[in-house]
């Protein structure tokens, strides 16, 4: 006679149901620093665009501020490739205190240089304050590539299906608090790039106490039956890939 015991019970689509959104709410609870992180790094553009909506001529097609706002995007993928290619694996510790600390002056100072240029002529920009009009994206590039590679880090630690949970709500959170920042008063929304980026930095101090659950989702390690059998899915590779 065949043993079931082996065998997992068959579970109702209710049943299912729920027990993936119970699933979800833990995942939610545990990490709050993630998702409300990812929301803040993710809205912080937006944040500054918001903060020149009394300034019509700040952001239009073709003047400086435009063009140093796609200017950080370059900056961005330009930083990424550089850290990808980076053959030296940096200590874990170190960056705990460091990335944090980095990506909060970068945004401080990207941001209140994005806000104090806003209020200026075009014109003005180009021919008394052409070192600042650079360097605000420079600033806010490097701010955004750091801590995207630790949200990324933090994220592959936590394997795909705690991943996808808090990125929705993440993605939903700053989308929320975007709607919100355009009925505030204009010195509020000034203000909120500054803020968004201290805690996006801040959040980014407990992506690193995130601990590894990777390999919970591999197929065989719930089949592992002795400590030897979990221990194989536990290790991390020591070598770095190229990429």
């Amino acid at each position: 006679m065949q043993s079931t015991s082996g065998k997992a019970e068959a579970v109702s689509h209710p049943q299912a149901l729920i027990n993936t959104l119970r699933a979800f709410k833990n995942t939610l609870a545990s990490y709050p620093a993630l998702w409300i992180g990812f929301a803040c790094i993710c809205a912080w553009p937006w944040s500054c665009t918001s903060a020149t909506l009394v300034h019509s001529d700040a952001i239009a097609i073709g003047s400086p501020l435009w063009y140093g706002s796609n200017f950080t995007y370059l900056i961005i993928g330009l930083a990424g490739f550089a850290i990808a290619l980076n053959p030296v694996r940096l200590n874990k510790r170190s960056l705990v205190y460091s990335i944090p600390l980095i990506a909060a002056c970068c945004y401080s100072a990207a941001s209140s240089i994005f806000v104090a240029l806003c209020k200026l002529p075009s014109n003005q920009l180009l021919s008394d304050y052409v070192a600042m009009t650079i360097l605000w994206p420079f600033l806010a590039g490097v701010g955004q590539i750091i801590l995207f590679v630790s949200w990324v880090d933090a994220f592959g630690r936590l394997g795909s299906r705690k991943t996808v949970a808090l990125v929705v709500l993440g993605s939903l959170f700053g989308t929320g608090m975007l709607y919100g920042l355009n009925s505030m008063p204009q010195p509020v929304r000034e203000l909120a790039p500054l803020v968004m980026g201290l805690v996006a930095s801040l959040c980014a101090y407990f992506s690193y106490k995130v601990p590894d659950c990777s390999h919970l989702e591999q197929p065989n390690y719930r089949g592992a039956k002795d400590e030897a059998d979990v221990s194989q899915y536990s290790q991390r590779p020591t070598l770095r890939p190229p990429w």
